[in-house]
């Protein structure tokens, strides 16, 4: 199911033009699932905790502090003149130097 699902997804990504805002909703709509299984799986381990209220406020302040660091970066940005336009995705990969140097 699940590669099905990352097929067609692809597939309607590459097939219509879909906006930033669009985007921006469905990553938040899964990252909200994430974290909704993570605290599903995480439920049994903190009804069990001494104070079970402390992994709640927690969870909370890291939340908080995730929306406070998206804050301060579009802040900086729009002081800095920059923007999240102006770069793309980075990625590193330790294979990719030891592959490129095996086939030149």
């Amino acid at each position: 199911m699940p590669a099905i699902g990352n097929i067609s997804g692809g597939l309607v990504a590459e097939r219509f033009e879909i906006s930033g805002d669009t985007l921006s909703l469905a990553l938040h709509v899964a990252a909200g699932i994430i974290l909704a299984v993570v605290g599903i799986e995480l439920l049994p381990t903190t009804l069990e905790a001494d104070p079970p209220w402390f992994v709640l406020v927690v969870f909370l302040a890291g939340g908080f502090f995730s929306i406070g660091l998206d804050s301060l970066t579009d802040f900086i940005a729009a002081r800095t003149g920059g923007g999240r336009t102006e770069s793309g995705a980075w990625v590193f990969s330790p294979a990719s130097p030891s592959i490129s140097l095996a086939t030149a």
